[in-house]
């Protein structure tokens, strides 16, 4: 197993199904370079620490890293969100078109069943409060994250969440011992410590702190303090 991070990301009980004892291997801060072979794959090379080294297989798998299937949003013309690559949209998952909603992992690439079929109900609901009203008014300004965060779903600042929603945020660092902030200008909206975070793991933040956001108050950004 290679990984261009220093260490490993997934949960505890699996790995222990990588440990050396089991003879799999796992490289930190390494990268597949290139693969070699013609009619079938014979071996990759591996970058590690300025040196390089051959490693025969016959097989390679890629994981982690998901961008959304996003093909038909960009065919129909929709925001796209520059972070996550899947369509822009509100709390109420509300795209750029009117009529159109989104949900699930076309806006987030790979992320947990579960949480993907409850973006769709709510979405769903949604939909039902479009259908009986047909109102659609125009996205709010963008949410924006600062580094180490990679992104946030949703994106958009438009109608108010619906009931236990929570948005999504994923970074591309590790930290250790952080705590997560909404702020709005020189305004603190939101404080919550989120522990140790884990690239490629999905960080959850309620919705109750969004009625304070004030429509004129400038731009709204997420940032993590250690």
């Amino acid at each position: 197993m290679v990984t261009d991070l220093p260490r490993h990301q997934t949960y505890g009980p699996f790995r222990f199904a990588v440990d050396p004892f089991r003879r799999v291997r796992l490289l930190t801060d390494a990268k597949v370079s290139e693969i070699f072979g013609r009619r079938r794959v014979e071996g990759v090379e591996i970058q590690r620490g300025g040196a390089s080294e051959r490693i025969d297989c016959d097989t390679v798998v890629f994981t982690g890293g998901w961008i959304p299937d996003h093909e038909l949003a960009r065919m129909g013309g929709l925001a796209i969100d520059s972070a996550t690559l899947g369509p822009a949209v509100d709390f109420a998952f509300r795209t750029s078109r009117p009529g159109v909603f989104a949900a699930g992992n076309l806006l987030h690439g790979a992320e947990m069943a579960d949480r993907a079929a409850l973006e769709g109900r709510r979405a769903a609901q949604s939909v039902v409060a479009f259908l009986s009203k047909e109102e659609w008014s125009a996205f709010g300004p963008a949410i924006s994250v600062d580094p180490p965060l990679a992104w946030i779903v949703p994106s958009r600042i438009g109608l108010d969440p619906l009931p236990r929603s929570r948005l999504v945020l994923q970074t591309r660092a590790f930290v250790d011992d952080g705590t997560l902030e909404v702020r709005q200008g020189d305004r603190s909206l939101h404080a919550q410590r989120v522990g140790t975070l884990i690239p490629n793991r999905s960080i959850y933040l309620p919705s109750a702190w969004i009625p304070s956001i004030r429509r004129d108050g400038g731009p709204l950004s997420i940032g993590i303090r250690t």
